[in-house]
């Protein structure tokens, strides 16, 4: 055996074995843990934002106006509406129009109304103008038109005549509590041999939620 052979081994062979021991050492070259090893982590819960609140704000709105077009829906004045238009399409051009149809008013406030024939003529200072229960809303006349004030919880009736043509709109006055947001104000009268395609949600304009 060639005696400088044998030396030139014994030096390299325990380079090579202190060279594996250091890339075997712990806690070197340590590859990363993947993001599912630590998933169930209680710390790596994303925190709420504000894409969260927006679409949880989104979501309340959508609720309050489903409840507000049931219960205008279920209205006695639109399900009449609703029946008249569907059993004819003719209609006179001396039919009247009382606008707005349908009011909901809390305690102590006021609405204004204003009545049109089928041509888009208005009629209001023409009419003669009555409430069916003054003691739960009280109507006065004045030169631009009648303005009802109402004065305890209930339902009545505002009625315009115009000769032997009358229309009317039904105000439910009720508590301040109980007009929540998203609480149908008011609603226009239907338009005769026209068919509803859809209620769209009124969003605040700047932010506002």
């Amino acid at each position: 055996m060639n005696p400088f052979f044998f030396c030139r081994r014994l030096i390299v062979v325990p380079f090579l074995t202190v060279a594996c021991f250091a890339l075997r050492t712990p806690g070197q070259n340590a590859p990363p843990q993947s993001p599912a090893a630590t998933s169930n982590s209680p710390q790596s819960a994303p925190p709420s934002t504000a894409a969260d609140d927006a679409a949880a704000k989104a979501a309340e709105r959508k609720k309050r106006f489903d409840e507000a077009k049931k219960h205008l829906e279920n209205s006695p004045s639109q399900q009449q509406n609703g029946s008249d238009a569907a059993a004819s399409c003719s209609y006179s051009p001396n039919d009247l129009s009382l606008s707005p149809a349908l009011v909901n008013i809390v305690v102590g406030e006021t609405q204004r109304f204003s009545l049109f024939d089928q041509a888009g003529h208005k009629l209001t200072a023409q009419a003669d103008w009555s409430v069916s229960d003054s003691s739960i809303a009280e109507l006065h006349v004045e030169s631009d038109g009648p303005v009802l004030t109402s004065k305890q919880k209930g339902t009545v009736r505002v009625q315009a005549h115009v000769d032997s043509h009358s229309a009317e709109a039904t105000v439910n006055v009720i508590s301040a509590e109980e007009m929540k947001p998203g609480t149908i104000r008011w609603s226009a009268p239907p338009t005769p041999c026209a068919k509803t395609k859809g209620i769209v949600v009124a969003v605040p304009s700047g932010g506002v939620r």
